[in-house]
């Protein structure tokens, strides 16, 4: 049976950047759910101060996620549509998702900015992090281009409310203001060590 590890944080918080090189120490042990992927269409995609807001729980189909690590958990293959950079560097071009098969490996690290936000979702995991970064730091970090606007009138309101909350129902949680990326990494490996995941 898979071990899931929830990696939360604000937008900007090096998630990805932690859990792709956490799969690149250990590609036979770990699969990343890129929580992205679990966005719902932007139809789907309710408005707050005239702009579609993709920052809000609403904009999850934690449904589907909830699915498909249960069946990971359980030891089967999971198939995704995703926008992943790592396994779909085209949809910055062409905004199309492409088919990818997340393995049921030992371990299964879901990292997003909402990771922690559904109990459902919360059950099921087995260690949970969160990067905590102030906003200043996370918006210069943050590789995916969003306007102005946007990052003021919904993201940070959204932040606040929602993904800031989470930090007190982590396990760990990881100041990146004194760890660079590197040392993030090594912090979850021994965490993944204590744990007696490795």
């Amino acid at each position: 049976m898979s071990r899931l590890i929830g990696i939360a944080g604000g937008s900007g918080s090096v998630k990805s950047t932690l859990a792709y090189s956490l799969q690149d120490r250990l590609p036979n042990l770990i699969e990343v759910v890129h929580f992205d992927d679990y966005q719902k269409s932007s139809e789907q995609i309710h408005y707050f101060n005239n702009m579609r807001n993709w920052d809000c729980p609403e904009a999850i189909d934690f449904d589907k996620l909830l699915s498909d690590l249960d069946l990971l958990k359980s030891g089967k293959d999971v198939e995704i549509m995703t926008k992943s950079e790592r396994h779909n560097p085209r949809y910055i071009k062409d905004w199309k998702r492409v088919s990818y098969t997340m393995r049921a490996k030992e371990l299964i690290i879901i990292e997003g900015y909402m990771s922690l936000t559904d109990e459902r979702v919360r059950e099921l995991y087995d260690l949970t992090i969160f990067l905590d970064l102030c906003f200043e730091e996370r918006i210069k970090r943050r590789t995916k281009f969003i306007s102005s606007d946007y990052t003021e009138k919904v993201l940070m309101p959204m932040h606040e409310m929602y993904v800031e909350p989470t930090k007190e129902l982590a396990d760990i949680v990881i100041k990146m203001e004194e760890h660079n990326a590197e040392e993030a990494k090594e912090q979850a490996l021994a965490l993944f060590q204590a744990r007696g995941f490795l």
